[in-house]
């Protein structure tokens, strides 16, 4: 081979080199798969994300269901504890399962509602499942004869499920009932309401908190034994005296987003019936109330040393009724709708303080005399048969204090489911 033809030779080499070099500087390679139409990178292989996830909760467990993804090698579980919150990765390698046992510490893991994900591994990660809440417990029987909780065996969750109770059903001090989406407590009344009469009883010592979504509320309610319609004032009663709310942090005892049914009326003026606060304070928010008829009226009472946050709720048949010092307590009743209701009653009057503002933005019906000393302007009065309407209680002899006019339409107030 002559020098030129040699030096043409390799002029060809060189250029070609050249060109194969130019073609990798991008970090392609001539293996590579051509990018999409859309510029992005080539279309991922993952297989479909796993579906019809489910979560069983029992105590100290959560057990997870899930229908297998085809192409699928594994899969990974996802957990995040509380609204909010980051989920974090429970499993280190894909497990080749379709379920999964997710121990829960006790206390730490208590009331922590925890939702799920699950992808499928394959070639690469699908898009997650759909999620599944739930929180670990012990779950009420369809009928629950021992009539009270255990230590040993709380939490007590009730969720997407109907529980008959007979009788009294006592949520003991030193443990917890939670209340979730879609639960039904029913009490059974099996006498009718004459004198001597004892209604079914739902007795709160420990802590309870509902906190089902409003798309899924909760309901407590009762029914007759034999089948029949609840005769007029028969119902259930609801003590409570047990863990406070904790304005500060949410914390503590919380009835939100419940269907409280058929409370109680008492009889006349020997026994009360409704929602006693005996002990402590309760939260009760976007609620709906509705009191037994006997009298035309149950009761949410207020004893000596408690209180309550009572906000956009709304009350049919029942009453607030207040025996004690309220003004230095957490105690606030705002956005509250109350119908067919005296809806305010001090008993009794003269001594029971509430401060200007605690009793604010509510659309009332009336107020039930003898009533004094109850600051109630910044209220709607709706007026009701046989409780006055507002203008003359301006100058009623029981000394109700208006300090300010009444609004002049009705509130945003009431549910908002």
């Amino acid at each position: 081979m002559s020098i030129s033809s040699t030096l043409s030779y390799l002029g060809s080499a060189i250029a070609l080199a050249l060109a194969a070099a130019g073609g990798a500087c991008d970090g392609s390679s001539p293996s590579a798969a051509p990018p999409d139409e859309t510029g992005g990178q080539p279309a991922s292989h993952a297989p479909a994300a796993p579906t019809q996830l489910a979560a069983t909760g029992s105590l100290h467990h959560i057990a997870l269901r899930w229908a297998a993804s085809t192409g699928a090698t594994g899969y990974h579980v996802y957990r995040s504890a509380g609204a909010g919150a980051a989920p974090i990765r429970l499993t280190g390698a894909p497990t080749a399962a379709t379920s999964y046992d997710d121990p829960i510490a006790s206390p730490a893991g208590d009331g922590v509602l925890y939702t799920y994900e699950v992808t499928a591994v394959g070639d690469g990660e699908s898009p997650p499942s759909n999620a599944a809440r739930t929180m670990h417990g012990t779950r009420l029987e369809a009928t629950y004869l021992r009539g009270h909780t255990r230590p040993e065996l709380s939490p007590y969750v009730a969720e997407h499920a109907r529980t008959v109770m007979v009788a009294t059903f006592s949520v003991d001090p030193g443990t917890a009932l939670y209340v979730l989406d879609g639960a039904v407590i029913d009490f059974e009344s099996s006498q009718y309401p004459e004198s001597g009469y004892a209604p079914p009883l739902l007795d709160v010592q420990g802590l309870i908190r509902a906190t089902p979504s409003s798309a899924a509320p909760a309901t407590f309610t009762a029914h007759r034994h034999d089948g029949g319609a609840l005769h007029d004032g028969e119902g259930f009663k609801l003590v409570f005296r047990g863990v406070p709310y904790n304005p500060a942090d949410g914390s503590g005892s919380l009835l939100e987003h419940v269907q409280i049914d058929h409370l109680d009326a008492g009889i006349s003026n020997i026994r009360r019936g409704g929602l006693t606060i005996a002990g402590g304070g309760l939260r009760i928010h976007d609620a709906k109330l509705t009191g037994a008829t006997r009298d035309g009226l149950s009761w949410l009472s207020v004893q000596l040393g408690t209180w309550v946050i009572l906000d956009d709720s709304y009350l049919d048949r029942i009453g607030l009724s207040i025996s004690t010092d309220v003004s230095t307590t957490p105690f606030s009743v705002t956005r509250n709708v109350f119908r067919h209701a005296a809806s305010v009653h001090l008993d009794p009057a003269g001594t029971v303080v509430v401060a200007p503002g605690q009793i604010a933005g509510n659309d009332l019906d009336g107020v039930a005399p003898p009533s004094s000393g109850i600051p109630l302007g910044n209220n709607y009065w709706a007026g009701a048969p046989g409780s006055p309407p507002l203008p003359s209680l301006l100058s009623d002899p029981s000394g109700l204090y208006i300090p300010g006019p009444p609004l002049a339409s009705p509130p945003p107030a009431g549910p908002d489911w």
